[in-house]
């Protein structure tokens, strides 16, 4: 009887202590978890800045190449009056 009183003791502090490992290894998980998902929410902050930064430079590639050929075209006509 003693015995089996000790094993069941053991059991059921192996049991406990398993038990702590699983908690803490779900606390940990569930942390990483809401570093990932605060990580991703960066990773699409900065594709859609990129976005935005991509398609405001077409914009400025487009004014400028407007603006050269209006230079080139108004360079033209001066030089034929001179």
């Amino acid at each position: 009887l003693e015995s089996v009183q000790k094993d069941k003791r053991r059991i059921s502090e192996e049991l406990e202590s398993t038990t702590n490992q699983l908690l803490e290894a779900q606390s940990k998980i569930n942390e990483l978890e809401r570093r990932v998902k605060s990580i991703d929410a960066d990773r699409q902050q900065l594709q859609n800045d990129l976005d935005d930064s991509k398609d405001s430079l077409q914009i400025e590639i487009n004014r400028n190449q407007n603006l050269q050929a209006q230079y080139e075209k108004l360079k033209a006509e001066t030089d034929k009056r001179i």
